[in-house]
């Protein structure tokens, strides 16, 4: 089961940023913006650096590292998915999966274009996109899981038995 959610996550995230990038990208030119409503703007822009335009035009670096952030994801979850699980239950591999997606979306635009498609403007912050907001979104779901540790199955099997 494990598997299918890290998987299937991974899978239906990464659709979710390449389609809407591809649409995005087949109805605006970079730097104009689509509908505006409110702090929320729908606007076109390339970045060819890292998170927040942070290193721009280093092409191979960024290549590397979110290559390398992949592979550990991928394996990690292979050699370590009874661990993972037994400590953050099926939350952990949902996150895990959400990580991959983000990692995956904004390195096949980086190796294809040599820029992250970016979208959603809320004009008081970098604009980002589906990737990025799944990176974050896990970071936070990281941060639960660390702060309220659940108990393994194996804790809540020997409390059951006592109790």
């Amino acid at each position: 089961m494990g598997y299918w959610v890290f998987s299937l996550t991974a899978l239906l995230l990464l659709a979710a940023d390449q389609i809407t990038k591809y649409w995005i990208s087949s109805v605006l030119v970079p730097g104009h913006t689509l509908w505006s409503f409110g702090f929320i703007n729908i606007t076109l822009v390339h970045n060819s650096g890292a998170a927040f335009g942070l290193f721009p035009d280093a092409f191979w670096p960024l290549v590397i590292i979110r290559s390398l952030g992949a592979v550990i994801i991928i394996a990690g979850v292979i050699i370590f998915k009874r661990l993972l699980q037994n400590w953050g239950g099926l939350l952990i591999l949902f996150t895990l999966g959400m990580v991959l997606a983000g990692t995956l979306g904004n390195l096949i635009d980086q190796i294809r274009f040599r820029y992250v498609v970016d979208f959603v403007d809320l004009t008081y912050w970098p604009v980002f996109n589906v990737a990025d907001s799944s990176v974050v979104i896990a970071m936070f779901l990281f941060a639960y899981l660390l702060l309220w540790p659940r108990k393994s199955k194996k804790a809540k099997t020997e409390i059951q038995k006592q109790g």
